[in-house]
């Protein structure tokens, strides 16, 4: 990679997204691993050359005969704009930039939150708490959720006779309801540290529950008995992803795996209750 001759992809090895991104990408052969050094283990001339202070937040391309070292997504496209050439059209501010930018820094700021690993040491590379960039990732988090959630109640809108843009509403009332109550809760009893790091790690688990109700939708051509099991399975297959995800997440945290009863029972019990006021468990 002519891009990458006497430069290096410093990453921050206290961190579960990082250490997951390069693990990928050098498997898949769009960086070498020999190009890739941890943060941690640097020798005096290679740190010498990175702010620590923008390290906490954002990547760096150490470009070892010069001064110039390229952060987060600048150091991204240089990296993947020898492989694609788009990338390299991709230009600081330029309108996909700052769309790109805004998501990259949401991500940045939350990782050691949105990724945890098992075992992690405090470090001076630990990215700050930046009110915006969580409410970023809370309003992302909670916009993507329900829209997937509302896209479920259209797609399976005919198993019940019901029209699309009404179904879609009563799913958002099943599948939020639960959530809002949880977040509620948590905000009223844990700490404003605790409430910041359970929100951060709650919205996530809200989005991958959702995810996993994608490919189910893409069968909705099926017989109506057939695309009924599929997203029966579908519902409980995030269900029990999301049930794993918030137990290692409160363990993670330090709580009582009381926090993970409250979320279950909150979830479970509106989203009976609403399916019988709405005539679904009826069938």
């Amino acid at each position: 990679m002519e891009t990458l001759a006497n430069k290096w992809i410093i990453y921050d090895g206290n961190c579960g997204l990082c250490l997951n991104s390069k693990k990928w990408l050098t498997r898949l052969g769009i960086i070498p691993e020999s190009k890739c050094l941890n943060y941690h283990l640097l020798e005096e001339d290679l740190s010498g050359k990175i702010d620590p202070e923008h390290f906490r937040y954002e990547m760096a391309l150490v470009d070892d005969t010069s001064d110039k070292t390229l952060y987060g997504l600048e150091g991204i496209l240089e990296v993947f704009g020898a492989r694609v050439s788009f990338v390299k059209g991709i230009k600081p501010g330029s309108f996909l930039f700052g769309i790109l930018n805004f998501l990259y820094h949401t991500i940045s700021y939350n990782r050691y939150f949105l990724f945890p690993r098992k075992s992690r040491f405090a470090c001076e590379c630990d990215p700050p708490f930046v009110r915006k960039y969580f409410l970023r990732w809370m309003v992302m988090g909670l916009l993507l959720a329900m829209i997937i959630s509302a896209l479920f109640g259209a797609a399976v809108a005919g198993l019940f006779e019901k029209s699309v843009p009404e179904m879609a509403g009563q799913m958002l009332l099943i599948v939020g309801t639960g959530w809002g109550l949880q977040l509620l809760l948590s905000g009223l009893w844990m700490t404003r540290d605790q409430r910041r790091d359970y929100w951060r790690h709650l919205v996530l688990i809200m989005v991958a529950g959702v995810l996993i109700l994608l490919p189910g939708m893409l069968f909705f051509w099926l017989p109506d008995t057939a695309f009924a099991a599929v997203a029966i399975i579908s519902v409980v297959a995030s269900s029990t992803v999301m049930s794993l995800m918030h137990f290692r997440r409160i363990r993670h945290m330090g709580l009582s795996q009381a926090w993970t009863v409250s979320w279950f029972m909150c979830l479970q019990v509106f989203a009976i209750w609403f399916s019988f006021h709405f005539n679904l468990l009826m069938l």
